[in-house]
C-alpha cells in the first residue's frame, strides 16, 4: 500500500474521534474544588521536594565522611588493622561505582540490606 491510501483511513479514525469527543461530557470540579486539589498537590510535592534534599543531603554528607575516612587511612591518622582483623575471609562481591553513575543505581542496588539503616537516619 501506499501513504495516500493510508489517508482515507486516517481520515476516519480522525473523524470518528472527533465525533465521539463531541458527545463526551467530562464532569469538572468547581473551582473552589479545583483550588483544594492544587493545594493539595503541591503540599504533597512540598513533603516530597523535602525528603529529596534530606536525601541529597544524606549523599553529600556521606560523600564527605567517604572522602575523610579514605583521607585518614591513608594519611595513616586512622589505623585499620583491627578493623581488618574482625573482617570475616570473604566479603562477597564488591562493586565499585564511580561517582558520576551512583544516581544510575536504585538505593538497594547501591546499599543492599543497610539501606533501612540509612533511611532510618534520614527520618530522624
Amino acid at each position: 500500500m501506499q501513504a495516500n491510501q493510508f489517508s482515507w483511513i486516517t481520515n476516519i479514525i480522525w473523524r470518528i474521534a472527533d465525533d465521539a469527543l463531541r458527545e463526551t461530557y467530562a464532569l469538572l470540579p468547581s473551582l473552589q474544588e479545583q483550588t483544594k486539589i492544587v493545594k493539595f498537590i503541591e503540599k504533597s510535592m512540598g513533603d516530597i521536594n523535602k525528603a529529596i534534599d534530606a536525601e541529597k543531603h544524606e549523599i553529600v554528607l556521606l560523600t564527605e565522611y567517604h572522602t575523610r575516612l579514605i583521607s585518614d587511612v591513608v594519611t595513616g591518622k586512622l589505623d585499620v588493622r583491627e578493623a581488618v582483623a574482625g573482617l570475616p575471609e570473604e566479603m562477597g562481591e564488591t562493586k565499585i561505582i564511580p561517582d558520576d553513575e551512583t544516581l544510575n543505581y536504585s538505593d538497594e542496588e547501591l546499599f543492599g540490606e543497610n539501606i533501612g539503616l540509612i533511611s532510618d537516619k534520614v527520618d530522624t
